[in-house]
């Protein structure tokens, strides 16, 4: 099979100059005979690093999302002299100034397309992606090695491990790529192999820089956008990693999945669509070198509460404001992300001790977890709700039973969002809670029919919702669907 590897052959050719040139100075000074064995090298390890290639390139994918820009949630990407175009698009009557090239009309004129890669795991159509891919919602499309392209589905994705499923309709079996039993080790060189339109495989060569328990991973790699979703892979072509971010925020490495935690989590998606990750209720932040000499620590492990969210299992165990989270079930907290990997590794239900130093006493507390808020897909699956036209979504009214479903707090009032169909995607998602439209409370679901009648009768065309969305409040302009 003929590859189209040239990026890969030209690296390595430089890199065998770049060996033969300092073979030659070594030699100019020794007055020695110049080797022949760094290009011999070189040569062979092109030729095993394509047959590497050659093994996993039928189970490569081109992963291409495509969404309006006017559904796109937040900002759009406009021109900074579009400032008022922008603000009746999010506050006014979704057209903002009609005749300009670069408002509403114009920007949804050029849909937006983000392109990266994936790796088939089941022939029937199982792919696995980064959840940074397709977490905007739009159409969904795949091309395969032999130049099929196909409409693909979510599965359902991963926003703490960055993991997303995907499935495709087929007439005939996939190849399929198979997990790697070997693990990665600290300084291990690596080959991540994606694909794009272009150039069919697409290979980038770099180190594991770093890894923890929990199977997450920092490659000493060059981003490429191209590469997000791309398996690493042994030299049968197996799946070491899965890449999932092309910037750490930390480290500014590239973040990935090892093998044995990707799998496990692919398996959870397939049977709930999602994955089950317990819940504490904190907001934490790192023991900094000042902080910790302000609070007698030896060191800096540790993470701080900056706050406990109420009718949280935090609240419940008696976390307090400025408590510093040492160790969660003997094992020592090194940071605010360690944390939150120690506790999201946890079954909602499970319960914890933690290992708490507040004004200078180190002492013991333990919290039953809760369920992430928006992660409990059976739960979310079961609760129905009634539909609000108007909107596009279905809507029930927050009772305990949904409060323990999706995670939410005592204190939040309102409508949760059950179903969210096409015409609100990208606006509203599934757990939002309907606080109120603009300033005034809901009370009833009568209230959202008569704000949508009274928006329509003042010439609006969209509905500014207050919407509570994991822990936090926005303002959401959600669209009227016509009458």
């Amino acid at each position: 099979m003929m590859l189209e590897t040239s990026l890969l052959k030209s690296a390595l050719r430089r890199a065998s100059a770049v060996s033969v040139a300092a073979l030659v100075a070594a030699s100019a000074l020794t007055a020695a005979p110049i080797p022949t064995f760094a290009a011999d090298t070189a040569h062979a390890t092109a030729l095993q690093v394509e047959a590497r290639v050659d093994k996993i390139a039928g189970a490569l994918v081109t992963v291409s999302v495509t969404q309006d820009p006017s559904d796109r949630p937040g900002l759009s990407r406009v021109p900074d002299n579009d400032l008022l175009g922008e603000f009746f698009h999010r506050f006014g009557d979704g057209d903002g100034f009609r005749d300009m090239p670069f408002g509403r009309r114009g920007r949804a004129m050029a849909p937006e397309v983000v392109t990266g890669s994936g790796v088939v795991i089941d022939e029937e159509g199982l792919i696995v992606t980064a959840a940074a891919l397709v977490e905007a919602s739009g159409r969904i499309d795949v091309e395969t090695q032999d130049g099929q392209t196909l409409s693909a589905d979510l599965v359902g994705q991963d926003p703490v491990s960055g993991l997303a499923l995907l499935r495709v309709e087929v007439s005939e079996a996939l190849p399929a790529a198979e997990w790697s039993p070997e693990a990665l080790a600290l300084g291990q060189p690596i080959f991540t192999i994606g694909r794009s339109e272009d150039y069919g495989p697409l290979l980038s060569a770099g180190l594991v820089a770093a890894k923890n328990a929990g199977g997450d991973l920092l490659l000493d790699d060059e981003p490429s956008a191209l590469l997000l979703g791309a398996p690493v892979v042994d030299e049968e072509g197996r799946i070491l990693a899965i890449r999932t971010h092309d910037g750490d925020a930390a480290s500014g490495m590239i973040a990935a999945v090892g093998a044995d935690a990707a799998r496990g989590i692919i398996d959870e998606i397939v049977d709930n669509g999602t994955v089950k990750r317990g819940y504490l209720g904190v907001s934490i932040q790192p023991v900094t070198p000042d902080l910790s000499t302000a609070l007698g620590l030896e060191d800096t492990h540790g993470a701080i509460v900056a706050d406990v969210q109420p009718g949280t299992p935090a609240e419940a165990a008696g976390l307090e404001l400025g408590d510093v989270i040492l160790s969660l079930d003997g094992e020592t907290v090194e940071s605010p992300a360690a944390l939150s990997r120690m506790v999201g590794a946890h079954d909602p239900g499970e319960q914890v001790r933690l290992t708490v130093l507040r004004d200078g006493d180190e002492i013991g507390l333990e919290a039953t977890l809760a369920a992430l808020p928006g992660t409990d897909a059976t739960a979310e699956a079961k609760v129905g709700g009634t539909s609000v036209p108007e909107l596009g979504v279905s809507l029930q009214k927050l009772t305990p039973a949904l409060r323990e479903a999706f995670g939410l707090s005592e204190d939040i009032a309102g409508f949760v969002v059950t179903e969210v169909g096409d015409e609100a995607a990208g606006d509203l998602q599934t757990g939002d809670v309907i606080v109120s439209v603009y300033r005034d409370p809901i009370e009833e679901l009568e209230d959202i029919s008569e704000a949508a009648d009274k928006a329509r009768s003042e010439g609006r065309s969209s509905l500014l919702l207050l919407v509570d969305r994991n822990g936090g409040r926005i303002f959401v302009p959600v669209p009227l669907a016509a009458s």
